[in-house]
């Protein structure tokens, strides 16, 4: 019976060996998670990012810029007499 109650109280002799195997288990379960997702090439990916950038350019204001008229950042003037 004493037997057998010290093995169950042992402490590992390196407590970060625990804690190094639960980090292993967490990134195995990561990594196994990360491999069933689909993925796309770069250059295909890429390719489509251009043509939303050449196709969204004709409205864009950063590059075309705002019409004074609608711009809510453009300050308001205030009539002044000298």
């Amino acid at each position: 019976m004493a037997a057998q109650n010290a093995e169950e109280d042992e402490v590992p002799e390196h407590p970060m060996d625990l804690m190094t195997l639960n980090q292993a288990d967490t990134y195995v379960e990561q990594f196994r998670r990360q491999l069933k997702m689909h993925r796309e090439q770069v250059s295909v990916v890429s390719e489509a990012i251009m043509n939303f950038c050449v196709e969204e350019m004709k409205t864009d204001p950063l590059i075309k810029g705002m019409d004074t008229k609608t711009n809510p950042y453009l300050e308001k003037k205030e009539c002044s007499l000298i």
